[in-house]
């Protein structure tokens, strides 16, 4: 860590800042799948490469999350390389890259996904893309016992708004739903995502915590957030790998976890909890002076580069 650190101490300030926490998703060099083109957010592994390469070139230091966690008030240039929910790309295409250049990643796993069950998000794209969300609101109408303000106009936000329902419910009912429109749907036939036999025991490589199912812990009672933070890390314990002491919130703005949230990770034992600011160029700097320490927990927003060869890429 601290020969790291020492590295991360060369170059001049510039427009990058001091600290920063990169979150990727998928890898494919030429995305076929539907998602991957329209909703997923996705870098390619030459845009990859030529993102890190850069960065070292100006003088960063690449450490793990837990690493960085340890020592967040650094005064060295330091980039984090976190992915969230479980593509296969991860396996295919970005570990390369990170061998290649010696980059440590930490990969925060769904792990329901990593079990082979259908991923909700993908089941609401479904849904939108063939046209079905008045169908499905009028199903829910007839199951659930309280009102659903769900709407065909902004059917993609408001599954995940914890202000309209709970995301477990949204599950189950898509499920039902979808059982009796296909019964033979199978959204992820092309091996979208990675199984347990995939996970490579590797330095430049390690495993967190992204829930069971990837709800909106905001949407869930204390009891549903139990179960997803404790059983996915049992999860990923069964799997063999040693779990980052950091947790990555599903979705992870500011309306997707609440208080409970951050008590559960506390008294879980987690040291950082890991949000996500988007696209947006300002969010890189969100972690100048190393996270917001909070009840314990630091809080380390990150950001979502573009398919594009620089980091922070505004387009036009």
């Amino acid at each position: 860590m601290l020969e790291k650190i020492r590295q991360g101490l060369r170059g001049e300030k510039r427009e990058l800042p001091r600290q920063m926490c990169l979150l990727y998703h998928a890898f494919d060099p030429q995305p076929t799948h539907a998602f991957l083109n329209n909703h997923i957010h996705n870098v390619s592994p030459t845009q990859l490469h030529a993102q890190l390469s850069g960065l070292r070139k100006k003088g960063y230091a690449f450490v793990s999350v837990d690493e960085w966690l340890e020592n967040t008030r650094t005064r060295a240039r330091v980039c984090v390389v976190t992915i969230d929910d479980g593509y296969r790309s991860v396996i295919d295409h970005a570990l390369p890259v990170f061998e290649d250049l010696q980059v440590h990643a930490t990969l925060y796993l769904t792990t329901d996904l990593i079990k082979g069950n259908a991923f909700w998000r993908d089941q609401v794209r479904y849904v939108i893309s063939h046209k079905r969300q008045q169908d499905f609101i009028d199903f829910v109408s007839l199951r659930s016992e309280k009102p659903v303000s769900l709407m065909p106009e902004g059917f993609y936000r408001q599954t995940k708004d914890p202000s309209v329902c709970n995301s477990r419910m949204i599950r189950e009912w898509l499920r039902e739903f979808l059982g009796q429109v296909n019964p033979q749907l199978n959204l992820d036939s092309d091996g979208l995502y990675l199984r347990a036999e995939d996970l490579k025991d590797t330095p430049w490589l390690s495993y967190g915590n992204h829930t069971v199912h990837h709800y909106v812990m905001a949407s869930l009672t204390l009891e549903e957030q139990l179960f997803e933070v404790r059983t996915a890390e049992e999860d990923l314990k069964r799997m063999g790998v040693k779990v980052s002491r950091a947790f990555s919130i599903p979705f992870g703005n500011g309306g997707s976890y609440d208080p409970e949230t951050i008590d559960l990770l506390i008294e879980s034992g987690y040291q950082g909890c890991l949000l996500s600011a988007g696209h947006n160029p300002s969010a890189i700097h969100s972690n100048e002076t190393g996270g917001i320490i909070g009840k314990n927990l630091i809080f380390v927003n990150r950001f979502m580069p573009h398919d594009h060869p620089e980091v922070v890429h505004r387009k036009a």
